[in-house]
């Protein structure tokens, strides 16, 4: 009992003294931990080790807890064509490993809340932008933006400090921001990034028209918000449970044209030039899946062409019975299923130099640390389907 005690003292002072430095007087108990930076690429040797100490002092997670996608796809399958040399693989089995031995669920995914849905109100300590985007914004949970390794401490102990959103006073919209109506996920995402350019301040959304393309929109949003925001909450104007009302006449107005202006800053190649289409960043559930492999059907019989499309999904997947025929059904049709990963995290500079994708936070750091060449599109523009569905 002494090891377990070591680990949980370990964590439960780390968390006290970020509290601390944060203006927090006491913690509070959380629900669901979320563990981000568990890819091999980013943490590196330092973070696999940190990791083995803490299981060897007899790490265990207090609640329910899930981590991030990894650096390498869990079934290489849909890439074997590439004949890349992997390098870290079996560094990247042994932190999943570590993390299941402590109790995590074995899920490598950034959208956590297909596996348990945040109740409203309810602390949360997650460590993946977007999916806090998701859990404030949407279901009105209770979370910061975490740190990997706060988030992993928090789940050995069960808290977290309670300063920032966990804290209701901290998490009313101090400025009302029109846009226009995101039409899909890319629009979705420019506006993102355009609010999170725009104000420091919690922001509520309200769309000049209807918000039409429902949770997929919502996610790019989030996705793109939070990766270009210190801030891990927005309110969108009958969307979101909690209030879009602010005090005073703090006012701003996103137009089409700066969405147009952003476009162009996201898009290096022509979309007839890119080697493959990314779409999945956050991943994309099995539904979707079988969406896009209707829509490259329908574009390969009309165009006569084949396509190269990869789609990040959950790495839970493969433990499904369902998964081989799901994996073979795609790449049969030239859909390539990156389980538990992103290329986000992947050495994706290995396999491709350009690539088009419907994910504005994917563009920005595929190029900004893959130095790829990046195009900003709908599937159905690099499918040439736009107007044709």
């Amino acid at each position: 009992m002494a090891n377990v005690n070591d680990a949980y003292d370990i964590a439960l002072n780390v968390i006290e003294r970020v509290g601390r430095a944060l203006g927090a007087s006491e913690l509070v108990s959380i629900s669901h931990a979320h563990a981000s930076g568990v890819s091999f690429s980013n943490i590196g040797k330092p973070g696999l080790e940190f990791i083995e100490e803490l299981v060897e002092k007899g790490a265990r997670v207090r609640v329910f807890a899930t981590f991030n996608p990894v650096g390498i796809p869990l079934d290489l399958k849909p890439i074997a064509e590439y004949d890349i040399e992997y390098s870290g693989i079996e560094e990247q089995h042994r932190i999943i490993d570590l993390l299941t031995r402590m109790g995590f669920h074995f899920s490598a995914t950034c959208i956590p809340y297909i596996l348990r849905r945040p109740r409203f109100g309810e602390h949360l300590a997650w460590g993946e932008s977007s999916a806090v985007g998701i859990a404030n914004s949407f279901f009105g949970a209770y979370t910061n933006k975490e740190g990997g390794p706060l988030a992993l401490l928090a789940a050995i102990a069960g808290v977290t400090y309670n300063a920032g959103l966990h804290v209701k006073s901290n998490r009313k919209p101090k400025v009302q921001v029109m846009v226009p109506c995101p039409k899909n996920e890319v629009d979705a995402g420019l506006l993102g990034y355009l609010v999170a350019q725009k104000t420091d301040e919690i922001p509520a959304i309200q769309c000049l028209g209807r918000w039409c393309c429902g949770f997929s929109c919502f996610k790019a949003f989030a996705a793109a918000y939070a990766s270009f925001s210190h801030n891990a909450h927005f309110v969108v104007t009958g969307i979101s449970p909690e209030s879009s009302k602010i005090e005073g006449d703090n006012k701003i107005v996103v137009s089409e044209d700066e969405v147009e202006m952003v476009r162009e800053k996201f898009s290096d190649v022509d979309i007839n030039d890119v080697e493959v289409f990314y779409t999945g960043c956050p991943h994309t559930t099995l539904g979707e899946v079988f969406r896009i492999i209707r829509l490259v059907e329908k574009a390969r019989t009309m165009h006569g062409k084949r396509y190269e499309v990869w789609v990040g999904v959950p790495g839970y997947y493969v433990l499904r019975r369902w998964w081989p025929e799901v994996r073979d059904y795609a790449m049969r049709r030239g859909v390539k299923l990156l389980a538990g990963t992103c290329p986000v995290v992947m050495d994706v500079k290995k396999f491709v130099d350009s690539v088009a994708t419907d994910s504005v936070k994917a563009a920005f750091y595929l190029k900004v640390r893959h130095r790829l060449d990046v195009r900003v599109s709908t599937l159905e523009q690099y499918l040439g389907l736009e107007g044709n569905e």
